[in-house]
């Protein structure tokens, strides 16, 4: 390989332009990162050069070089579960014991208006010291935002239509009546 003058990367499978005299095995180039003394190598010493053929090999080969990997987890995971069987390790009530996270940060992120308006405030309040852990943060969250989407401002036909509809029951509402003030919009 030292009296060869061209680049290897294109000649790596090409052994007649190999030295060939020494016997024993062919020389190659090896890319890699580091790897440890015990360690296989990512690639399968003897491997195909064909890229249709390799890719079966490469996956044959990734699936053998986890296999100590999976062993050790499938050993950790059984002494895991022995542990808790046997009692030697409390599983914690998370729902007692672990504080759930607090509506209070995300309420404080509202703009100024939002956060001074009684009706946010209220709902604020309720989800967080009466829902305190029947619901996850999110759904706080999502709640209090619906809460705020109240805050818009509605046109004045869309607020009559919506006072006639809270009010009504279904003798005064009629479809006639509703479906003119629907066109009004």
């Amino acid at each position: 390989m030292q009296t060869y003058t061209g680049l290897p990367e294109f000649a790596i499978a090409d052994h007649e332009k190999f030295d060939q005299s020494g016997g024993g095995q062919m020389p190659f180039l090896r890319f890699h990162t580091p790897i440890k003394e015990d360690e296989l190598l990512p690639v399968p010493e003897n491997h195909s050069l064909d890229y249709t053929k390799i890719m079966w090999e490469l996956e044959r080969w990734t699936l053998f070089k986890s296999l100590p990997s999976i062993m050790e987890f499938d050993a950790n995971a059984k002494n895991i579960f022995t542990k808790i069987s046997n009692g030697t390790i409390k599983v914690p009530d998370y729902v007692n014991d672990v504080n759930p996270p607090s509506l209070n940060t995300y309420f404080s992120t509202l703009p100024s208006f939002a956060r001074n308006d009684p009706f946010i405030r209220n709902a604020f309040m309720a989800y967080e010291h009466h829902h305190h852990g029947d619901m996850d943060i999110r759904q706080k969250e999502n709640a209090l935002n619906m809460a705020c989407s109240f805050l818009r401002p509605i046109d004045t036909v869309m607020k009559e239509v919506l006072i006639i509809a809270c009010i009504s029951n279904k003798e005064q509402m009629t479809m006639k009546k509703g479906q003119e003030l629907l066109n009004e919009i």
